[in-house]
């Protein structure tokens, strides 16, 4: 695949018609997509090599193909479409970052470690203990309904890289809502490996850092990090990937609707991913993007979902065993207890005391 200039990368972005997050009428959500494709497709042929431009275009379609045959009433079809975009574009990762061993944020002096936070909803203060700030339990799936990147009765582990983000999306606030939570970090060390294809860098985020790509604000913890490639090949690798990551960011139009079109690519990937695990016996792949609750909250830090193995560690403890040996956690806080997120913050900050869930959790099995 050819090299793609600084330059050339910002004759196509910079007008901001391809910013994301995106929002939309909440009309015709395939027709939306078609046409803002037709326009990147449009760009991508006045600047690109024809090779470049036929896999784009080749994407392109089967996305579409995607949406189209989904609201036909055809899930299995969809998948089909996106397995063949994938099989291609991880062959171009934007940036596929290792959490674990044998790589961490914490072996580099350039970025601190890398925190999560958790924030959960309860109804009685006695439902959350440890368990209840990790992935849902196998035995619970049917609790678990559908979002962006969630299938309905699969569980996942979703965290946020800034409390604010994480109250965000939830809609808390410290003194009044019913929540808790926790701060979560990857051990030092983890008999086994998380891998995280990132999702979360914006045609912004290029053209606001430039070439710079180490600076951070550890505030929002937002970096752009391009590891092994070269600008010149994070630009091309991050045009390949962009219409898939433009068909999963758009802004939901209406939350109070059963159904969601701006959810099906994103939940197709989640199958896609799923099935991608199942070929690592010690590894798991998770996902790191930017929220699509408004253009604000892209703002503020980065969510992150692992998807969880599938296999139970006993039939008593029913949680991933991959997960569970990887992060560590702070005892559980009640929101309604803080006047403010900064001081909710520095609270998780100055607590010393992390607990795994996979050495401690047995103690808080329900009887």
């Amino acid at each position: 695949m050819e090299y793609v200039s600084d330059y050339v990368f910002s004759k196509i972005m910079d007008d901001g018609e391809f910013n994301l997050p995106i929002e939309w009428d909440g009309d015709d959500f395939l027709s939306t997509i078609s046409n803002l494709f037709d326009k990147y497709l449009k760009k991508i042929n006045a600047y690109c090599t024809e090779e470049t431009t036929h896999f784009i275009s080749f994407e392109c379609d089967k996305i579409k193909k995607c949406i189209e045959v989904y609201l036909n009433g055809l899930p299995s079809k969809s998948y089909e479409y996106l397995n063949e975009i994938m099989i291609e574009l991880i062959k171009f990762p934007l940036n596929i970052f290792i959490k674990a061993i044998p790589y961490t944020f914490r072996s580099t002096s350039t970025f601190p470690p890398i925190e999560f936070y958790r924030v959960v909803k309860v109804q009685k203060e006695k439902d959350c203990d440890i368990k209840r700030l990790f992935h849902v339990p196998y035995n619970l799936r049917s609790k678990i309904s559908t979002s962006r990147y969630s299938i309905a009765g699969y569980p996942c582990l979703y965290l946020g890289t800034s409390l604010d983000l994480c109250c965000e999306e939830l809609n808390v606030k410290p003194l009044k809502s019913e929540a808790f939570v926790s701060k979560l970090t990857f051990k030092h060390i983890v008999p086994n490996t998380i891998k995280v294809i990132d999702l979360a860098i914006k045609p912004q985020d290029f053209l606001n850092f430039g070439k710079s790509f180490g600076m951070v604000d550890y505030k929002k913890r937002r970096f752009v990090r391009l590891g092994h490639l070269t600008p010149d090949e994070i630009f091309v690798h991050y045009l390949l990937w962009y219409p898939l990551l433009a068909a999963c960011s758009y802004i939901r139009n209406d939350r109070t609707a059963n159904f969601s079109a701006e959810y099906i690519v994103s939940q197709v990937l989640m199958q896609w991913l799923s099935n991608y695990n199942k070929q690592f016996k010690n590894e798991l792949f998770g996902l790191r993007y930017f929220s699509c609750a408004s253009k604000s909250a892209s703002e503020k830090g980065f969510n992150y979902v692992f998807p969880t193995s599938g296999k139970s560690i006993s039939s008593d403890l029913r949680f991933c065993p991959i997960l569970s040996q990887c992060f560590e956690l702070t005892k559980p806080r009640d929101l309604r207890k803080y006047r403010s997120l900064e001081e909710l913050e520095q609270d998780l900050d100055n607590d010393k005391e992390l607990f795994s869930i996979y050495d401690y959790l047995p103690l808080y099995i329900d009887e």
